[in-house]
C-alpha cells in the first residue's frame, strides 16, 4: 500500500479495507457475497 496509515484513515477506511482484503483472500473458503 502507498496510503500511509493515520489514525484518520484506521477510523475511516482500514475496517472497510481489512473487511474488503479480508474476503479477497478468503474467496477460496467462503462463498462470495457472505
Amino acid at each position: 500500500m502507498a496510503t500511509k496509515v493515520t489514525p484518520e484513515l484506521c477510523d475511516s477506511e482500514a475496517a472497510h479495507t481489512l473487511s474488503f482484503h479480508a474476503r479477497a483472500l478468503g474467496m477460496e473458503n467462503m462463498p462470495v457475497g457472505s
